[in-house]
């Protein structure tokens, strides 16, 4: 009985080490998505949230979590109530969190810049802010492109299209991610 009793253990922590590869391997691939929205509070694993649109929303907590407060590395229990938070949940499990992004002080997420596509070519996407000025940025090597939420390819996107840019915290003219969306014309959702 207790060699059954440790096999069986031991069979289930190998399985939630898989699990947890399954869903670090998840993480990084391309198609993430995001939840921008209130931050409620956080128990038993769970983020209670609201989205833009007021609707209150539970998403599980990954073991691999990433959280940062203002730009810099926090923990969940950092988060206060109240606070604006964009979350990104894995491609596959659009109820599990893999890392969440919380403003405090300042008034927009780290490495990220909303405007218009003001120009697209092979090496780099130029935006238009709403200051009319334009940042230009080239292309990282793990480049994820989406529209109205959907992955696809960067030729997809068109001349004065709303767009976000994230760059690489390491280097600001690198873009990362690209999500673009023909309307609504801003990113509150």
């Amino acid at each position: 009985m207790f060699a059954e009793t440790k096999t069986f253990a031991s069979a289930l922590l190998f399985a939630m080490f898989l699990l947890c590869c399954e869903a670090s391997a998840q993480a990084n691939a391309a198609g993430d998505s995001t939840i921008v929205g209130t931050f409620i509070r956080h128990a038993d694993h769970k983020l209670q949230m609201t989205d833009t649109k007021g609707k209150e929303r539970s998403l599980l907590l990954s073991l691999e979590l990433k959280v940062s407060c203002d730009g810099s590395d926090c923990n969940v229990s950092d988060l206060k109530n109240g606070m604006k938070i964009r979350v990104t949940t894995l491609k596959s499990d659009k109820q599990v969190a893999i890392e969440i992004e919380a403003l405090d002080k300042q008034q927009a997420f780290a490495n990220t810049q909303d405007g218009k596509l003001a120009s697209l070519t092979d090496q780099q996407i130029s935006l238009l802010d709403i200051n009319g000025e334009i940042s230009t940025y080239t292309f990282g090597a793990s480049l994820v492109v989406t529209l109205e939420g959907l992955t696809v390819k960067r030729e997809d996107l068109k001349a004065g299209m709303q767009i976000r840019i994230t760059s690489s915290p390491e280097q600001k003219s690198v873009a990362t991610r690209i999500q673009a969306r023909r309307s609504p014309p801003d990113f509150r959702n």
